[in-house]
């Protein structure tokens, strides 16, 4: 209803109106279950909470979900999340909808993940379709671009001149250590050879003739003999 005050008479008039809102679908995201804080950022592996609200007039109507899916910015499939009410992944749960009297609301939540490949765009879209039913077939959708945030791990720092310097130092010095760990494990596992040092005169080798009984002695020796015989 609708109260009018007239300036002259000061009498009150009520004008009976009805506003008809035009049908429309909503999509929002938010952070929390309570859906305290709405945003338009999905974090990877963490739970994003959505909601899906059709404003109608005053007549009986369901919604049925006839799918909510992400895609790319140029409608490249990413991940289907649900069709015809029912979910499509296991991260996705069905939540506690509140009345709505001048609609219907559906809540669910999901964990948006990565491929096998570990790569995924910025940035992507949230598209929903819906379905009234009892109708003659009318079915609104409603897209929602969101900002992708990865936890990416930082790449360690490097190192300053100090910290080089220290490792250069500590590499000499280990490198120095084995070195002489190693020589004097050779200087003491090595065999001991003893060299013998050689005469520079040494005895030349006995006559073969010292051996040897002389015949040319005994021979001359009976020379006697034969002069005693010519006497």
């Amino acid at each position: 209803q609708l109260v009018l005050t007239l300036d002259s008479s000061q009498e009150k008039i009520t004008v009976p109106f009805e506003c008809v809102l035009p049908e429309k679908l909503f999509v929002e995201l938010d952070r929390t279950p309570e859906f305290s804080s709405p945003s338009t950022v999905v974090e990877v592996n963490k739970v994003t909470y959505v909601q899906v609200s059709l404003r109608t007039a005053s007549r009986p109507l369901s919604l049925v979900l006839q799918e909510c899916s992400l895609s790319t910015l140029d409608k490249a499939p990413l991940q289907l999340l649900i069709r015809v009410d029912e979910p499509q992944e296991p991260s996705v749960q069905i939540l506690n909808s509140p009345h709505y009297i001048h609609g219907k609301i559906w809540r669910f939540s999901f964990i948006y993940r990565t491929g096998d490949q570990g790569w995924s765009p910025p940035s992507f879209t949230l598209l929903c379709r819906v379905h009234l039913q009892p109708s003659e077939g009318d079915s609104y959708e409603h897209s929602v671009e969101v900002t992708l945030k990865t936890h990416a791990v930082q790449p360690p720092q490097s190192l300053g001149m100090a910290a080089a310097l220290g490792i250069t130092f500590g590499a000499f010095l280990i490198g120095a250590l084995l070195t002489a760990m190693l020589w004097y494990i050779y200087s003491h596992t090595r065999p001991m050879t003893k060299m013998q040092p050689v005469s520079a005169n040494q005895p030349a080798p006995e006559s073969s003739s010292s051996t040897t009984p002389n015949h040319s002695i005994g021979s001359t020796q009976s020379t006697p003999c034969s002069t005693s015989s010519m006497a």
